[in-house]
């Protein structure tokens, strides 16, 4: 049996770590000695042209992700206001058509924060974006603790958001399925499709859509702000085992537990935050049961994912000074 490290051990060792690894952008928790020869992710490689890809847009610690595959665009959430610009832009940069004209097949929508949903109404307002369907799961107003009632507006948020689907004629789909679906080249299923209305004062963060996206073996699990406080994360480690590359819930602020790092065994583990804002004990956690590097979207200015031809992962990082699609294509 190994030998296990205290939390104070950890928490002595994370400043050199950070030094060493988050500096760069990525944290490493292999052992020096230890190699991979038949790993599938090729880190920080240079752009590749071809293959299909997830963008982790750097909007700070707010989500928003494109899936792009075979011509077909979708969005993961969309930011907070401040950064909502960023948003639009990349997508007429790498999803635009010659007059910067996009066409998304679905927005989803993960739950009611503003880090999510806050930028709705204004990618929506944008007379060159369209979207075919927005998914939204149903608010569930008794979940939320006292302390997400004063820090978040959630249901004027919901109702701000839902109007503006309306409003532009979007099909709005609030009962997700939870099969799964083709999207360009990927298989895409949806999870933590349920609304849960029996936990209650948890948080809206425990109502997080998440994603699998899959294409031949590999997988890639976004998680939104998803909580392990009634067990949800457990269940999809259970139900879906490891993947390759697993988006941290919550900016990498949730608690993982070990069994549910060790089930996932990620590759790839992305932060969308700064590294330096992830919690010391959540990282050491991650660090001592994965084998896998983290990248924080800040640090890195945005990460892409692409399933390459070949069958291999990619990374790319500072996303924004990547050339159009087109041009690379």
């Amino acid at each position: 049996m190994g030998m296990k490290l205290s939390i104070s051990t950890i928490k002595k060792s994370i400043p050199l770590l950070k030094k060493a690894g988050v500096a760069a952008g990525f944290i490493s928790a292999a052992k020096p000695s230890e190699k991979n020869d038949t790993a599938p992710i090729v880190a920080e490689a240079l752009f590749v042209s071809g293959g299909d890809r997830v963008h982790f847009l750097n909007t700070g610690r707010s989500d928003c992700i494109l899936i792009q595959s075979n011509g077909h665009f979708a969005l993961v959430d969309c930011s907070d206001e401040q950064h909502i610009h960023t948003v639009t832009d990349y997508l007429k940069k790498v999803a635009g058509d010659e007059n910067g004209v996009v066409h998304l097949d679905f927005l989803a929508v993960t739950h009611a924060h503003e880090g999510h949903m806050g930028g709705v109404k204004q990618l929506l307002s944008d007379g060159k974006i369209s979207v075919d369907t927005v998914y939204i799961k149903p608010l569930c107003d008794d979940k939320f603790s006292d302390v997400e009632r004063q820090l978040h507006s959630s249901a004027e948020l919901f109702k701000t958001c839902v109007d503006a689907v309306r409003q532009a004629g979007i099909k709005l789909v609030s009962e997700i399925p939870a099969d799964y679906f083709d999207f360009g080249s990927f298989r895409l299923r949806f999870v933590n499709t349920e609304p849960d209305n029996y936990h209650i004062g948890v948080s809206e963060n425990d109502n997080s859509l998440g994603l699998l996206i899959s294409k031949g073996d590999k997988k890639l699990l976004l998680t939104g702000d998803m909580v392990n406080d009634t067990g949800d994360l457990a269940r999809l480690a259970n139900l879906f085992g490891r993947v390759d590359v697993l988006q941290l819930p919550c900016h990498g602020q949730a608690v993982l537990s070990k069994d549910t790092i060790k089930a996932f065994s990620p590759e790839v583990m992305i932060a969308t935050n700064s590294a330096c804002d992830i919690p010391h004990q959540i990282l050491g956690e991650c660090m001592l049961n994965s084998d896998g590097k983290l990248y924080s979207t800040v640090e890195n200015d945005g990460v892409i994912v692409t399933f390459a031809e070949n069958g291999t992962l990619c990374l790319t990082k500072d996303i924004h000074k990547i050339k159009g699609e087109s041009e690379n294509a």
